[in-house]
C-alpha cells in the first residue's frame, strides 16, 4: 500500500524532471491516498493543471505516472468545468507538490 509522503516524493521528482516538457503548472494527490484511506486495492488519484492541455499530451503524462507509480492512476485536469462536487473534493483534499 502506497503512502502519501511517497506519492509526493515521487510527484515531487516527476514534476522536477518533467514537469517543463509537460507545461505542469499544479501536481498534487487527492482520494483516498491524501486522505489515508487507502487500501492495497485502492488507486491513486492525480490531479493536475497544464499550460496548453491537448488529448495527446494527458494521454502521455497519464502513461508516464502509471508507470512511475506501477499501479491504476486516475488522472483529473484541474478546470473550470468539473463537476461540482468533484471540484469540491479536490479543492479540499488535495496535497500539492
Amino acid at each position: 500500500m502506497v503512502r502519501l509522503q511517497e506519492c509526493l516524493e515521487k510527484l515531487a521528482n516527476f514534476k522536477q524532471q518533467f514537469g517543463d516538457s509537460f507545461g505542469i503548472t499544479k501536481l498534487g494527490i487527492f482520494g483516498s491516498v491524501a486522505r489515508g484511506e487507502n487500501t492495497e486495492d485502492s488507486d491513486i488519484d492525480i490531479v493536475v493543471e497544464v499550460e496548453k492541455p491537448t488529448l495527446l499530451l494527458m494521454h502521455n503524462l497519464h502513461e508516464a505516472l502509471s508507470k512511475l507509480f506501477n499501479t491504476k492512476v486516475d488522472l483529473v485536469r484541474f478546470r473550470k468545468s468539473l463537476r461540482p462536487l468533484l471540484q469540491s473534493n479536490i479543492n479540499q483534499e488535495a496535497v500539492y507538490v
